[in-house]
C-alpha cells in the first residue's frame, strides 16, 4: 500500500513542513494581506491612467 504524501495544494499551498508545525496560517494571512496591497496599488494605477 503507498504512504499518504501531501502536496502542497492539499496543504493551502504551504509546505509540509510549515503546516506541520503551525505556521500555516501566519503565512495565508500575510500572503492574503499583500495580496490586498497588491490589488489596491493596481486599482491606483488604473485611476492615475484613466485620469
Amino acid at each position: 500500500m503507498p504512504s499518504l504524501r501531501y502536496s502542497s495544494a492539499m496543504l493551502n499551498n504551504v509546505t509540509p513542513a510549515d503546516a506541520y508545525f503551525g505556521r500555516a496560517p501566519a503565512i495565508i494571512k500575510q500572503r492574503e494581506r499583500i495580496k490586498r496591497q497588491a490589488i489596491e496599488y493596481r486599482r491606483l494605477q488604473h485611476r492615475k491612467l484613466a485620469a
